[in-house]
């Protein structure tokens, strides 16, 4: 049986600390219990397999509201800094840590990333399930229909769909029941989502970067009237979707090639632009009026960015348009 890459990443984050501190640190019931002596600390843990400006995003999102630690493979010094600097929890398999609870202080950083484990590892956050992850976690209830659909709806071959479900259940993302099977905990699940998005799968579907040629303005107030199958997402999406912000910077999702859409928006290419062309990558039917991309992809797009208005805009469009389909 393939081994869950969360679990082996906890064991392994745990006895680091302890080899390091000689402290004792347990994962019970959801949660990294940390005890010092008379003092018990918890904290719910943001794994991810890397840090961004994404996973600092959602750290600060949920500052206030959840004491959580980020966990992941490796943190180098001047990520464990920007941690520090935010007051942010963090611990790696090297042994870097943060953790500031009164009276307790822990900082190292600067310890060497291990090797990269060789064993097979449960995963579904690589491409593949990030598509897959997208469609179910914006059609409540696709879970329920065949493969053939489920592949049709994420943009995908049919051939992965079982491994992926298989996976989503194995960490505790999918109940199978008589009835049927539903996704749970979609809220962490989105999180998950959001900090793989940006690292495994954005990058790979950028197609340039652009500057508006005349216009600017109306163009990223979003009054520039796009071509079929083009939807904007990040700044410009999230002003028409919660007016919360003056969008500074667009993305442009399309099917079609980005010399077009270009010539028609007259924008010239820039690698120090702010309107990015994205490839287009869900298939299922979009159900609005204007040319949007779905709520969750403009909140990731949001955290990505990793500011404080951008941050502050993602709580709002979660609060507004996440929150009741993930529920």
């Amino acid at each position: 049986m393939e081994k869950n890459r969360d679990t082996i990443l906890l064991e392994k984050v745990l006895e680091a600390f302890r080899d390091l501190t000689g402290q004792k640190a347990v994962f019970i019931k959801g949660a990294l219990e940390f005890n010092f002596g008379n003092k018990k600390i918890r904290f719910k843990p943001l794994v991810v397999t890397r840090v961004d400006e994404a996973t600092i995003g959602l750290a600060l999102l949920n500052k206030d509201t959840v004491d959580q630690i980020i966990v992941t493979k490796h943190i180098p010094p001047e990520k464990a800094e920007q941690l520090r600097e935010l007051d942010l929890p963090f611990l790696d398999t090297a042994g870097n840590a943060y953790i500031n609870r009164a009276p307790i202080l822990i900082y190292v950083q600067g310890r060497a990333c291990q090797k990269k484990d060789t064993v097979g590892l449960v995963d579904p956050f690589r491409q593949l399930g990030v598509k897959v992850i997208f469609a179910l976690l914006c059609n409540p209830g696709l879970e329920n229909q065949t493969y053939r659909k489920i592949a049709k709806e994420a943009g995908v071959a049919l051939g992965g769909i079982g491994r992926i479900l298989n996976e989503l259940e194995e960490i505790g993302y999918l109940l199978r029941r008589k009835r049927g099977i539903r996704l749970i905990n979609k809220g962490e699940l989105l999180q998950r989502w959001v900090t793989a998005y940006v690292e495994k799968l954005h990058p790979k579907l950028v197609l340039d970067k652009y500057t508006a040629v005349e216009r600017q303005v109306d163009l990223l107030l979003g009054d520039t009237i796009l071509p079929g199958n083009a939807y904007w997402g990040g700044e410009v999406a999230a002003a028409k979707m919660v007016k919360h912000l003056v969008p500074r910077r667009g993305i442009i999702y399309i099917e079609n090639t980005p010399n077009e859409l270009a010539f028609k928006l007259r924008l010239k290419k820039d690698p120090d632009g702010n309107i990015e062309l994205v490839k287009k990558f869900w298939r299922f039917p979009m159900n609005t009026l204007e040319p949007l991309a779905p709520p969750i992809l403009v909140y990731a797009n949001l955290l990505a960015a990793g500011n404080g208005r951008n941050i502050e805009t993602a709580k709002v469009l979660y609060e507004e348009k996440i929150q009741r389909i993930i529920t």
